[in-house]
């Protein structure tokens, strides 16, 4: 789950780095929350491979309330086992989906992943490499299992 306000400039940077890490395509998915946006995060979002939610309310607004949406969505798919979230000014390290599937296998409940700055607005997140499970995630750093 990426939520994202307003962030045409690099969501398409995020996207790309998920949809190009190592695991298996069948095994996870990429979901951009547009949040209240009134640029084109939506647009570049889908171009680049994500499921795209669009969510515009004028009362209840901001990460919290983007990324409830998508959960109570990830709860109500009996295929997710696990949700990632990251921010939408990230570049993942190849080996992340491999190493928090690693860690839920693991039985690891809730995680975090570390990061270093590799350029003003971008973040690099690694783990080590790992062997993925033989189930459905959905993404979109915080892992969590999903207790449907």
């Amino acid at each position: 789950m990426i939520p994202a306000h307003n962030e045409a400039a690099g969501i398409a940077a995020t996207v790309a780095s998920l949809m190009a890490a190592d695991y298996p395509v069948g095994k996870r998915r990429v979901l951009v929350i547009a949040d209240n946006c009134s640029d084109d995060t939506a647009d570049r979002a889908l171009q680049a491979g994500a499921e795209v939610l669009e969510r515009t309310d004028d009362e209840l607004r901001g990460k919290g309330y983007a990324l409830g949406v998508a959960f109570d969505r990830a709860l109500a798919d009996a295929a997710v086992e696990g949700v990632l979230v990251i921010d939408a000014d990230t570049v993942v390290a190849p080996n992340l989906w491999r190493a928090m599937s690693h860690r839920l296998t693991m039985g690891q409940g809730a995680t975090s992943t570390s990061s270093l700055p590799t350029a003003p607005s971008t973040t690099t997140v690694s783990s080590s490499p790992m062997n993925p499970p033989t189930t459905t995630m959905f993404v979109a750093s915080w892992w969590a299992p999903v207790d449907g």
